[in-house]
């Protein structure tokens, strides 16, 4: 599927909507919306076998397979045998050009993933003192965000950097990224103890930065 050139800011979007919507505990949404995010970009579902494997860890197992299999597996499968039995091959093409084929193509995306992490890790460093104040369910709630994005990205050290993409292929997370920052200062027990909600300030601040940076 491609929406002229506008795949990445729509996988971005949904796959944001379903890492909140399960941090929210309304699954459904979540499954409808990685769905969407996994026809737009099968590369998603590495996020999501590892966010929705630690969410089953913690939760209960049937309403995940029940919702899963209607939802999301029945769908995908549906879509999947159809591009087989038309194209000939199960993922889009552009997936078997840019995969990485040479030491070379890894040493590139190490590159481009450093900078990625470069470019978020003044803001990182800002949240970690929040931590501390953070209640440890909420941090279990967060845990299946982290490690959805986590391995979202050691995967794209195996796909080989195109020019003018650079930080395209991360682009999916970068939301959920930002959200389990904000979560992470929200809902953070630290104050300034001011007469002001200083931290509503502080989120539309660092939405600015984002939304200002290159």
């Amino acid at each position: 599927i491609t929406i002229q050139g506008m795949e990445t800011t729509f996988t971005a979007l949904f796959v944001l909507i379903s890492a909140v919507s399960l941090y929210k505990s309304r699954l459904k949404l979540s499954l409808i919306s990685s769905t969407v995010s996994m026809l737009l970009r099968p590369d998603t579902l590495i996020f999501f076998l590892f966010m929705y494997g630690f969410y089953i860890r913690k939760n209960k197992i049937k309403d995940l397979l029940y919702n899963g299999f209607f939802l999301t597996i029945l769908p995908l499968s549906i879509w999947f045998i159809w591009r087989v039995s038309y194209y000939g091959y199960i993922l889009p093409n552009a997936f078997y050009v840019k995969s990485a084929t040479s030491i070379m193509y890894y040493f590139q995306s190490m590159v481009t993933l450093s900078s990625f992490i470069a470019f978020l890790l003044p803001i990182i460093i800002f949240t970690l003192p929040f931590l501390f104040y953070v209640d440890k369910s909420i941090m279990k709630r967060t845990m299946p965000l982290v490690l959805g994005t986590v391995f979202f990205l050691i995967l794209h050290l195996f796909i080989r950097p195109v020019q003018g993409y650079f930080w395209r292929f991360k682009t999916p997370v970068l939301g959920v990224i930002l959200a389990i920052l904000i979560i992470i200062i929200s809902e953070s027990s630290f104050s300034f103890n001011v007469n002001m909600n200083w931290k509503k300030y502080l989120l539309l601040t660092l939405i600015f930065i984002i939304t200002i940076s290159p």
